[in-house]
C-alpha cells in the first residue's frame, strides 16, 4: 500500500495548505522557501542517529583501489562491509599509529575513514589487492554478501518513498523554518508551535536528530 503523502511535493503542499492564506487567498507560506526547508531537514533527518531513510548498495572493490564514492543521494555512511565482515571506523591518526606506511599497505580490508579526504568520499584500509565481482544492483540486503566486494548500509537524502509518520515531522519541521525567518509573514509564535508539534511527531518516533553545531 502506497502512502498518502510520500513525495516532497505532496509534503509541501501539505505544509503550504496549513499554513493557511492571506486576504486575498494567496498562500501566506512561498512554495520556493518551503522546498528548499524540506531539503534541509531531510539532510538533517538523513544525519540521525538512527535515520528512518536508510539504504543500502554495493560497490566494486579493485585491486589497488583504496577510495571509493558515496552512493548516489546518501548522507552518512550507518555501517561498511567487505563481504559480509563489517568493517571498523577510524582515522588517519590511528592509521599511522597502527603503520607509518600504512597506505602502501595492500591486503583484505578491515577498516574505513573519511578523514582528510574530498567530496562525498571514503577510504577502506588496508587498500583491496583483489578485484570483487561484478555489481549489479538492485541488491538483497542480507542475503547476497559479494565475495571481495564492498556492501554500502547508508542513510540518504529522498524526495518520494517518504513514510507518512515521517512526512508529518517534515510537513512542520518546514513550516516552523517558513515563519521564523524574516519576512511580511513572520510569526515567530507559530514557528515555535510548529518546531514545538515536530518535535512531537520526532520523539514519538525514536528520532534522535544531530546537535546542531
Amino acid at each position: 500500500m502506497s502512502n498518502i503523502l510520500g513525495t516532497k511535493a505532496n509534503i509541501v503542499t501539505m505544509a503550504l495548505q496549513i499554513g493557511g492564506t492571506d486576504a486575498y487567498g494567496a498562500y501566506t507560506a512561498e512554495q520556493e522557501h518551503l522546498e528548499g526547508y524540506f531539503d534541509e531537514a531531510v539532510v538533517e533527518l538523513a544525519k540521525a542517529s538512527f535515520s528512518p531513510l536508510a539504504n543500502a548498495n554495493m560497490i566494486r572493490a579493485l585491486d589497488g583501489t583504496a577510495v571509493y564514492t558515496f552512493p548516489t543521494g546518501a548522507e552518512r555512511i550507518i555501517s561498511l562491509f567487505h563481504a559480509a565482515v563489517p568493517l571498523s571506523r577510524t582515522d588517519v591518526k590511528q592509521l599511522e599509529v597502527l603503520d607509518q606506511e600504512w597506505r602502501d599497505l595492500e591486503g583484505t580490508p578491515y577498516a574505513w575513514s573519511t578523514d582528510r579526504l574530498e567530496g562525498r568520499t571514503f577510504q577502506v584500509y588496508p587498500t583491496p589487492d583483489t578485484d570483487g565481482a561484478a555489481v549489479t544492483p538492485p541488491i538483497s540486503w542480507g542475503a547476497t554478501w559479494p565475495t571481495n566486494d564492498l556492501t554500502v548500509l547508508y542513510s540518504e537524502s529522498r524526495t518520494t518513498d517518504i513514510a507518512d509518520w515521517i512526512a508529518f515531522y517534515l510537513v512542520f519541521g518546514i513550516l516552523m523554518r517558513e515563519f521564523s525567518r524574516l519576512s511580511d509573514h513572520q510569526d515567530l509564535g507559530y514557528s515555535a508551535l510548529c518546531g514545538q508539534i515536530a518535535q512531537l511527531f520526532g520523539s514519538m518516533a525514536g528520532l534522535t536528530l544531530p546537535k546542531k553545531e
